[in-house]
Formats: structure tokens, C-alpha cells, sequence
């Protein structure tokens, strides 16, 4: 007789590495799946390079034993998603240089149920637990079938589907973690440094901004942070960090999809800012470097990038920058009437140069903007910021504004010959604020306009747009009536 056992919820799968007992649930009945830990890889020193948009390039140096002659590399503890085709060898120091004249990827098991198919016509062990989990009966034989099902043939039975848990002797041609093996000829033997490098999928980065704007909206305390997201199935432990703003052309080929599920975290990593003064940009905590076409942040300090994980890092901050905060209106020549109101949004614009607090080059990324009154946060709005350079201009539009908004009327229109007609609007400015706001106002046209009278004149920003940029007083109403003439 069987004890009784209990069925698990099998959400996530441990794997034992090569030298281990593997112990590993069958597919169907009451079993758990059970592993021993992972042997320690060798200590390795990392520099992520990555890049937006799932790419990353990797260099892992590590200390290696190269044989005299003709010899093989085992490297564990690669990404999962490696390219094969980018993996490239330096060997640091003087003296002959080893050669790599082939090597082979493996990226290991990803489920149980494939280690079990590597293990048919081995001799294994069922073992069946009670309830409280305590070993009770055994079986022993050879796993004939691992496919649709589980096949244990035993001296006098067939077991099809057994419910408890297999082990087996850990196979060392069985590789459950990913690993890249190299082929080397060498002159001498002994201990060498190996650096690898090789690009992979799974490893990205993104931009973020944290914007507080003060009280008089006259400035901001500006952060940018990069969030790195590691999905690689492998752990980065004290990396140095490469954040690249660009993207190169790629040819990074498919690789096999990472089936684990992991677990997602966020870990936040306030890298030290230096000295802020003056309202310039804080010391660099990420110096800007230029590749090419491209920008790269270098942080300062190593940080341990965990699969699965989101890390967070500060780029940059600048403590003061000046800003400008207006409301902005478009209307087209079709206004929708006089009764509708059309909410005015709220947009704030600075300048990228260091006099502004800034000059560097910024990384796309979406800013979320908050506002302080009297000690209290409020969110206001958020916007996307597409790569910067120095001295360029940025206007982010955060919110669709409560108070501030516009109503539009066509007052008349009327034909003075064949090929012209007069329009004459009236637009209303609203307040409710208790301060006086900034607005702009746009309006366009299907065609090239001329203007008539206008009780405050606009500018034109093209032919078919007209602009007016005026200030509303507090809890006031602003009227403007503008007449135009088109051909048509």
C-alpha cells in the first residue's frame, strides 16, 4: 500500500546542476518536485552594456585552467538568450595567447518534464511520501517512457504515471544551466583570465523622470532614473552598468524563449548625486560618454542585476530647473460653437543647456510631473520626452486643465466675390484660477489666411495658423474677436 499523498500546485521548477542528486516530480498524481541547489558558479566580473529595446552585450571575465594543447572550457552562467553567433574571446595578459577554435552553446533544461525525457533508460527511484512528508514506500527501476506520460519499469511491473517523486543520479552529459563550452589550444598550461563577451536578448533599460514643480511653477527639481529589466534567466552579481541612449542596427537572432516563470521585482538604487548648487546640474553620477552616434551612461558603482528583477538607478538630477508653464488651446476654422466649452492643457517647456540647469544629452523616457502646495504632493500630469541634445528645447503637454478653458464661437460668415470669404469669431479666455495664468492660442486653417480687424492681433506661425499669446487675469474672462479673409 501506497501512503496517501497530496497534490501541489507546480507554479515554478528548480533544477539541480551537474554533481547533484536530481530529484524531480513525474507528470501526473500527487508528487512534488524537489531539487538540490545549484553548484556556485565561478566568480566572474560583469559589464552589462545595455541597450533600449531588449539588447544588451555582456563581458564576463572570469579565471580560468587551460590544459597544455588541446583542451575544453566549461563556462556556466550565461543568458539564456545568447546569441551564438556574437560570442567573441580576449585573454588579458602577456605572453602566448590561447585559441579558441570552436565552441558550442547549451542552453540547458527548462522544465523538469525535459529533464525527465533526458533521462529515459536510466535506473531511478520513486519515491512516495505521506502526508506529512515523511519518505515511505520505494520503487526502483528504469524510466522507459517520459513523454505523454511517465513509464517506470520495475523488476516484475510497469508503472505507468507513478505518483511520487523521481530521483536520479545527476548525468554530467545532462546540463540543466545554460553554459557555453569552448574548444582551446594552448601553448603552456596554467591558470588564465578569460574575458567573454556576447550579446543577448533579455536585458533592456528605460529612461524615467521625476519632475516637482514648485510652488510659483517659476522652476522644477528634475531626476532621470534608468530601470534596468533583467529577463535573461541568468544573475549579473556586481555589475558595472553601461546604459546606452540610441539604437544601432541589430542582428540579433532568435533564441530559445526563456519557459520559467520568475517572479518580478523592483529594487530601487539611489546612486550618490554629489554636491547641488545653484540650480546647475548636480555632478554626474552617470558620466556621458559618446559611442559613435550614440550616448552611454556609465554608473559609478557596480550593482547586482537578479533575474526577474527591475533595478533602479539615478542617472542624473538637477535641483532647479527654470521653467515656463502656459495653457495651450488649439482650435481649428470649424469651432464647435459658443456654449461648448474646450479645456485648456497644461504644458510646461524648458531648456536643455546648463544655464537652465541642464546640458546633457537627455534619453527618451516619459516624464510624470508633481506638484508641492503647502507640503502636500500632487500628481499633475505625465508626458513622453524623445532624445534630447544639449541646447534643444523641450515643451511636454502633462493635463487637460480644470479651470483654465476656452469657448469659440463663428460669429458670421459671408462671400465678398468668387474666390473670397470673410469670417468673422469670437473667442472667450476663462480663469478660475486665483492667479493670473498664461495662454496660447492657436487656430488653424484648411488654406493660406489673411487677417482683418482684430481686437488684439495675433502672430502667424504659418500661413494657415495664427497664434496669440496672452495673459488671463485671475477669476477673468479675456474676449478676443478676430476677422480673416479666405480664398476660396
Amino acid at each position: 500500500m501506497r501512503p496517501n499523498c497530496v497534490r501541489p500546485k507546480l507554479h515554478h521548477i528548480a533544477l539541480a546542476t551537474v554533481g547533484a542528486a536530481v530529484a524531480t516530480s513525474a507528470t501526473s498524481g500527487c508528487s512534488r518536485a524537489v531539487a538540490a541547489s545549484p553548484e556556485t558558479v565561478p566568480a566572474s566580473e560583469y559589464t552589462l552594456t545595455i541597450y533600449k529595446d531588449d539588447f544588451a552585450m555582456v563581458h564576463d571575465l572570469r579565471q580560468v585552467n587551460v590544459g597544455n594543447g588541446a583542451s575544453e572550457l566549461r563556462l556556466p552562467g550565461v543568458s539564456k538568450q545568447l546569441d551564438p553567433s556574437s560570442v567573441l574571446f580576449d585573454w588579458p595578459g602577456s605572453g602566448p595567447q590561447p585559441e579558441v577554435v570552436s565552441t558550442m552553446y547549451n542552453v540547458g533544461v527548462t522544465s523538469s518534464q525535459e529533464l525527465l525525457k533526458r533521462m529515459v533508460g536510466q535506473d531511478v527511484t520513486v519515491v512516495y511520501r505521506g502526508q506529512n512528508g515523511e519518505p515511505g514506500d520505494k520503487a526502483e527501476g528504469r524510466l522507459e517512457e517520459a513523454n505523454q506520460g511517465t513509464v517506470l519499469h520495475t523488476k516484475d511491473s510497469y508503472i505507468i504515471d507513478p505518483s511520487g517523486e523521481i530521483h536520479a543520479p545527476a548525468d554530467k552529459q545532462i546540463v540543466t544551466m545554460p553554459e557555453l563550452v569552448a574548444s582551446v589550444q594552448s601553448q603552456s598550461a596554467g591558470q588564465r583570465q578569460v574575458g567573454l563577451s556576447y550579446l543577448t536578448r533579455g536585458l533592456s533599460w528605460s529612461a524615467d523622470y521625476v519632475g516637482l514643480l514648485t510652488p510659483d511653477g517659476k522652476t522644477m527639481r528634475l531626476e532621470c532614473w534608468g530601470t534596468i529589466d533583467n529577463q535573461t534567466g541568468t544573475n549579473f552579481d556586481h555589475a558595472a552598468l553601461r546604459l546606452v541612449a540610441g539604437s544601432p542596427n541589430r542582428a540579433v537572432q532568435n533564441q530559445v524563449a526563456l519557459h520559467q516563470e520568475m517572479p518580478m521585482q523592483v529594487n530601487e538604487s539611489r546612486i550618490t548625486d554629489g554636491a547641488l548648487s545653484g540650480g546647475v546640474m548636480a555632478k554626474m553620477p552617470a558620466p556621458v560618454q559618446v559611442a559613435g552616434d550614440l550616448y552611454t551612461y556609465k554608473l559609478p558603482d557596480t550593482a547586482s542585476i537578479e533575474q526577474g528583477q527591475m533595478n533602479r538607478a539615478r542617472i542624473a538630477t538637477a535641483e532647479q530647473v527654470p521653467i515656463t508653464r502656459t495653457y495651450n488651446v488649439s482650435l481649428s476654422e470649424d469651432v464647435p460653437g459658443i456654449q461648448q466649452r474646450i479645456p485648456a492643457q497644461t504644458t510646461i517647456a524648458f531648456l536643455n543647456s546648463q544655464s537652465g540647469g541642464l546640458g546633457i544629452p537627455l534619453p527618451s523616457g516619459t516624464l510624470r510631473a508633481y506638484e508641492s502646495d503647502e507640503g502636500v504632493r500632487s500628481y499633475i500630469g505625465a508626458s513622453e520626452i524623445a532624445d534630447t541634445p544639449k541646447s534643444q528645447r523641450l515643451s511636454l503637454t502633462l493635463s487637460n486643465a480644470f479651470d483654465v478653458f476656452t469657448r469659440a464661437n463663428l460669429d458670421s460668415s459671408r462671400r465678398l466675390g468668387k474666390h473670397k470669404t470673410e469670417r468673422t469669431y469670437t473667442i472667450e479666455l476663462h480663469n478660475e484660477k486665483s492667479k493670473e495664468v498664461d495662454m496660447k492660442v492657436t487656430q488653424s486653417f484648411y488654406e493660406a489666411v489673411q487677417l482683418g480687424e482684430q481686437s488684439v492681433k495675433p502672430n502667424k506661425a504659418d500661413s494657415s495658423t495664427l497664434e496669440w499669446r496672452l495673459k488671463v487675469p485671475a477669476k477673468g474672462v479675456l474676449k478676443l474677436r478676430s476677422e480673416v479673409f479666405l480664398n476660396r
